[in-house]
């Protein structure tokens, strides 16, 4: 028959394993939900890309289109397009469209970069909660093992003729 103090360290150590178990599991579970979220943060920067692409196009038909009336209104006046200040006109309207033009390529790259980066945080974050689980994991073990050898199990495991004990 098994004495209560082997039956309680038998308990102890399988609550031990059972809990660490349970440690690295969630431990996984919570990179990946952080990879899950990194993809999405990647996700999120394709779109904003997407997105910041297709305003610097708009800016620059826009410019496009506010130097086709320029020129429109200026030909009907009958304006030498080529020289002077109708050619300054142009020249402006060109130069400022292009700088609005690479501010929302700037910006764009800017908010691409931080979602990036934010991916990048959420994938280090799993990786350090799962490594933490791994670690809580084997100190449940270890303070598992050392409750059950001071229930007295011990004592009925190593005698003073234990070979571990015997010099």
């Amino acid at each position: 028959m098994c004495e209560p103090t082997m039956v309680a360290g038998g308990a102890l150590l399988v609550s031990s394993m059972f809990t660490a178990q349970q440690q690295r599991a969630q431990g996984e579970f919570q990179q990946g939900v952080a990879e899950y979220n990194a993809r999405v943060a990647e996700n999120e920067a394709q779109q904003i890309r997407n997105k910041g692409v297709e305003e610097e196009n708009i800016q620059r038909r826009k410019t496009a289109e506010l130097l086709s009336k320029q020129r429109a209104q200026l030909a009907a006046r009958n304006v030498d397009l080529t020289t002077g200040s109708a050619l300054q006109l142009q020249e402006e309207t060109e130069e400022l469209g292009e700088v609005d033009a690479l501010r929302i390529r700037s910006n764009t790259d800017d908010q691409v970069q931080a979602a990036l980066s934010q991916a990048d945080l959420t994938r280090t974050e799993g990786q350090f909660a799962k490594e933490a689980s791994r670690g809580r994991a084997v100190g449940t073990l270890l303070s598992g093992a050392a409750d059950a050898l001071g229930t007295g199990v011990a004592d009925k495991w190593f005698t003073s003729t234990s070979s571990a004990l015997a010099g």
